[in-house]
This record gives C-alpha cells, sequence and structure tokens, in this order.
C-alpha cells in the first residue's frame, strides 16, 4: 500500500538533430490499487475524560478508518495500564471487548463506583491489548478521571465507611480493623488484588465487643489491594497499600 507514484521520461541525448527549445518530457501517473484490500486501522477515543464517583458514564469508542474488510473487527480491551490508579472496585467496564461487524465504530463504557472513602481523585488508563482483522493506529490509551466527591467530618468520616477504619495505611502489610459498635457480630472479610482477584479472607468474629482486629498479607507483594468487609446487609470497601 502507498501513494501514486509518478513517472517521468524526458530527452538524454539527439543524435542527426536537436530538442525543442522547451524541454521536452512525458508524466505518467502509477495509481496504486492495493489499499481497497488492507484492513481497516483502529482508533480509540474517550467521550468524558473526567466523571464523578455517583455513578459518572464515559464512553469508550472504536473507530476504523473504513469499514470491515471481512470478518468482524474485534478490539479487545485491557485495563489497568501505566499510571491508572483505580482499582477493580472503583469502577466497571462494560465489555472487555468491541465488536464491530458493519460500519466503523463500537463503544464500550466505564461507570464509576460510589464509596464514602475520601480520597484522591483517580485514573482508569484503558487501552486495546489486541485486534482482530484490523491494524492499530497511535491512539490506542485513553484515560479517565473519576472524581472523588467524599469529604470528612471531624477526623473520621462520618458516613457509611466512618464506622470502620484501617491503620496504619500505607503498611508493610500488617495493619489493623478498628470496628464501631455497629458492627458487633460475624464479619466477612476478603482482601482483593487490582484485578478482583482474592488473595487472602477469613471470618472475624467481633461479637464479644473487641474493635480491633489485625491482618496480615505481608508475604504478599507490594501494590494496592481491595478490603471487602461484609456483615448481614452492611457492605464496605476500602483500601490499602502494601509498600
Amino acid at each position: 500500500v502507498e501513494p501514486d507514484e509518478t513517472i517521468i521520461v524526458d530527452i538524454s541525448s539527439v543524435v542527426n538533430g536537436k530538442e525543442a527549445e522547451t524541454p521536452q518530457q512525458v508524466t505518467i501517473t502509477v495509481k496504486d490499487n492495493d489499499g481497497a484490500n488492507t484492513p481497516p486501522v483502529v482508533s480509540l477515543s474517550v467521550d468524558n475524560a473526567s466523571i464523578i464517583e455517583d455513578s459518572g458514564v464515559s464512553t469508550i469508542t472504536a473507530t476504523l478508518d473504513k469499514a470491515p474488510n471481512s470478518g468482524d473487527v474485534v478490539v479487545a480491551l485491557k485495563e489497568f495500564g501505566a499510571g491508572g490508579t483505580a482499582v477493580a472496585a472503583d469502577y466497571t467496564l462494560s465489555s472487555k471487548t468491541i465488536t464491530i461487524s458493519s460500519g466503523t465504530t463500537g463503544t464500550a463504557t466505564v461507570t464509576a463506583v460510589q464509596d464514602s472513602d475520601d480520597e484522591d481523585d483517580e485514573t482508569v488508563v484503558i487501552s486495546i491489548d489486541s485486534v482482530e482483522n484490523a491494524t492499530l493506529s497511535s491512539d490506542t490509551t485513553v484515560s479517565i478521571t473519576i472524581t472523588d466527591d467524599d469529604t470528612v467530618t471531624g477526623i473520621e468520616d462520618q458516613g457509611s465507611n466512618g464506622s470502620i477504619s484501617i491503620y496504619p495505611n500505607p503498611s508493610s502489610g500488617i495493619f489493623n480493623i478498628r470496628f464501631n459498635d455497629t458492627w458487633k457480630g460475624n464479619v466477612d472479610l476478603r482482601v482483593l488484588d487490582i484485578f478482583g482477584r482474592s488473595q487472602y479472607q477469613r471470618n472475624i468474629d467481633n461479637s464479644s465487643g473487641q474493635v480491633e482486629h489485625q491482618v496480615d498479607i505481608s508475604n504478599k507483594s507490594d501494590g494496592i489491594f481491595v478490603i471487602e468487609l461484609v456483615m448481614d446487609n452492611k457492605k464496605v470497601i476500602k483500601k490499602v497499600v502494601k509498600q
């Protein structure tokens, strides 16, 4: 696949004659006809680069430079690219693939998930992991910022998560979970990595009124973990950093 090309032929020399005063030459254009059979080129874009934590929605669009030649164009998406700080509990991705059967566009959506943690704004990074029946352009990554909308009252957030505190955070992997008296009973604890995979789980017997319990994940790799605590119809999700 290449641009049209030009051939220029002119007179180099003349025997028993002479060239006219105006240089004599002819031009021939060779038109390329290979482009019709080349696969389309796919690029990625996003409509809202910043969304609110309370169910904000951003649409990711995969765009082809022309309709598919033959077969569906399947764009596989990859989460948690370089620079991404949001974890699996912070948002949902409607689909990890975008399939374009006809036309030139297909979409997926990122929806923010509300929590009660007062935290920094977080970034979701989505990129193209692989593509079928197409080739990639230079625009294969999008970033979306989830804007935190939680506030802190006094020392501790007094919302639903204010009933639980985790410290130290960051830590070396050994941290304490402190409950207030509204969390008296059996509490199911799960520790998830940023891909949503369970790394640690146990049942905490908090029926005796003991308010503080220690958790040890020091044998896990450094990084961001999601702490999920469930008791009856209550559920709290918090993030911890092991470093």
